[in-house]
C-alpha cells in the first residue's frame, strides 16, 4: 500500500488548489498518533498551501487577464515540444521526422515545453520571444507547418503578447504581486505535497500499513479524481475546437461560389 502521487501539471491551478485543500483535510484528521515526521512533513505543506491560497486571492484581486496569457502560453509552449517529440519517432512519414528534428534543434538552446512553462515569468517571456523569433525562420517556419503547428505558434505568440502587455499596464502595487507569485507558490505546494506523500510511503515500511489504511485510498482517490476531471476539461476543450473548426469549415463551403459547368459537362 502506498500513495500514488502523479504530475499534477495538467490541473488548472483552481483544480489543483482543491485538491491540495482536501489532500489537507484528510492529512489533518489522519494525525492523530502519527510520528514527529509526519506532523513536520504536513505542517510544511499546510505553510506552503497558506503562501498559495494568499497568491490566488491577490491574483483574483487584480481582476487582470496576466494569468489567463500566463496559463496559454504556458499550455502552447509544452503542447508545441510534446507534439514535435511525437513526429521525431514516426516510421510512416519521413517528411515529419525530419520536420520535428527541426524544431526540437530549435528549441533546443532555450530547453523543452516544460522547462520553459516553469521558468520565472520575465525570464520565460524573453525565452518565448527569442524562440518564436527562431520559429520564424524559413526552414523552421516549412518545418512547423508541416507539423500543421503554425495555429500553435501564433497562440503561443498571442498569449505571450498579452501577458507582456498586462504585465506592463500593471500599477506599481500590483506589479509587486505579478513577479510570479501565484506561479512559484504553486510549484512549492506541489513539491511540498510531492515530498509529503513520499514521507507517508517511507514511514508505511518503517511502521507498517495499518496507521495508513484510511488516508492512503483517501488520497489516492482524491488524486485520480483530480486528474480525471483535468483530462475531462481537456477533451470537452478540445472537441469544442473541433466543432468551432468543422462548423467554420462547412460555412466557408457553404459560401463558396459554384464553378460553373463546362461546354463538356452540360453534354
Amino acid at each position: 500500500m502506498k500513495i500514488n502521487h502523479r504530475d499534477l501539471t495538467r490541473l488548472s491551478r483552481w483544480e489543483v488548489f482543491q485538491l491540495f485543500a482536501d489532500a489537507i483535510a484528510f492529512a489533518v484528521a489522519a494525525k492523530e498518533g502519527k510520528s514527529e515526521l509526519y506532523v513536520t512533513v504536513l505542517s510544511f505543506l499546510q505553510n506552503k498551501f497558506n503562501v498559495f491560497d494568499d497568491a490566488l486571492v491577490q491574483e483574483k484581486a487584480t481582476s487582470s487577464l496576466l494569468p489567463d496569457a500566463e496559463e496559454g502560453r504556458d499550455y502552447g509552449v509544452r503542447k508545441m515540444f510534446s507534439i514535435a517529440t511525437e513526429y521525431a519517432d514516426f516510421r510512416v512519414d519521413e517528411t515529419k521526422e525530419t520536420a520535428a528534428d527541426i524544431v526540437l534543434a530549435t528549441f533546443k538552446p532555450y530547453g523543452n515545453g516544460r522547462d520553459i512553462a516553469r521558468m520565472a515569468q520575465d525570464a520565460e517571456t524573453g525565452v518565448l520571444t527569442n524562440l518564436l523569433q527562431d520559429l520564424e525562420k524559413e526552414a523552421v517556419k516549412t518545418a512547423v507547418e508541416t507539423l500543421g503547428l503554425t495555429s500553435l505558434v501564433t497562440y503561443i505568440k498571442t498569449n505571450n503578447q498579452e501577458f507582456e502587455k498586462e504585465k506592463l499596464s500593471q500599477t506599481e502595487e500590483k506589479a509587486r504581486f505579478v513577479a510570479g507569485a501565484v506561479k512559484t507558490a504553486r510549484t512549492e505546494t506541489q513539491e511540498a505535497f510531492k515530498k509529503f506523500c513520499e514521507t507517508v510511503n517511507a514511514l508505511i515500511i518503517v511502521e507498517g500499513a495499518e496507521k495508513y489504511e484510511t488516508l492512503v485510498p483517501q488520497l489516492n482517490t482524491r488524486i485520480k479524481d483530480g486528474i480525471d476531471t483535468a483530462n475531462q476539461r481537456l477533451e470537452r476543450t478540445r472537441a469544442e475546437k473541433k466543432k468551432k473548426e468543422e462548423a467554420a469549415a462547412a460555412a466557408a463551403a457553404a459560401e463558396a461560389p459554384e464553378t460553373p459547368e463546362t461546354p463538356s459537362e452540360m453534354m
